[in-house]
């Protein structure tokens, strides 16, 4: 049997995330989970976010990356209630910014690739501003 497209797209996303690191933001599966992640976002300088770290845990659908995942963070922040479970794209206090950037990566890739671990990263780090 080929290996499950989800897995494949999931690994894709850790050798990209290895590749391409980010100092605003960096994300990992859990050793015994490959659909629970754990995150770490910077504050963005000159907010009021600036010079905080920012845990959480995205939890990706098996529809991944056709369905976008959960997320739950674990810091206080002022944006987001703890360790309260929220659909990406859904939150109230998205900003026309946060869409800006999520249009934009979406555009840029093929119809077929959807929802990559960066985008996600991007966009969450975009609602701390």
């Amino acid at each position: 049997m080929p290996p499950n497209p989800t897995l494949r797209r999931i690994q894709s996303d850790i050798r990209e995330l290895a590749r391409n690191p980010s100092p605003m933001y960096s994300a990992a599966p859990f050793d015994d989970d490959m659909f629970q992640w754990h995150f770490t976002l910077r504050g963005p300088p000159a907010t009021s976010f600036s010079g905080g770290l920012y845990h959480g845990k995205i939890m990706l659908p098996p529809e991944y990356p056709f369905k976008p995942p959960n997320i739950l963070f674990k810091t206080p922040n002022g944006r987001f209630q703890v360790n309260q479970v929220s659909e990406l794209g859904k939150h109230k206090t998205s900003t026309r910014r946060a869409h800006d950037e999520h249009t934009r990566t979406h555009t840029r890739t093929h119809a077929h690739t959807h929802i990559r671990t960066h985008a996600i990263l991007r966009h969450l780090t975009s609602l701390l501003h």
